[in-house]
């Protein structure tokens, strides 16, 4: 597949249900702060940027790179 050999390919985006319908709002919040950083995240884009889009697939990625490149406030934790 596509992300192959990554966590992508092995986890849901939202979790298992069990653990999303019996933990507590502090755990929520301590996994949210812990884990939720923009240096985690990945953006997919789809489609024919060169017919659509000013710049062609150029212009989406300096876009993209505009909108997600800045360091947002947070303290940024290594991965185990």
């Amino acid at each position: 597949t596509l992300m192959e050999g990554s966590r992508y390919a092995k986890r849901l985006p939202i979790g298992k249900l069990d653990v999303i319908r019996n933990c507590s709002p502090e755990t929520v919040r301590n996994f949210y702060h812990k884990w939720y950083h923009p240096k985690r995240m990945a953006v997919v884009a789809v489609g024919d940027f060169d017919q659509c889009c000013p710049g062609g697939a150029r212009g989406v990625v300096g876009h993209i790179s505009a909108l997600f490149g800045v360091d947002p406030p947070g303290e940024w934790r290594e991965a185990p």
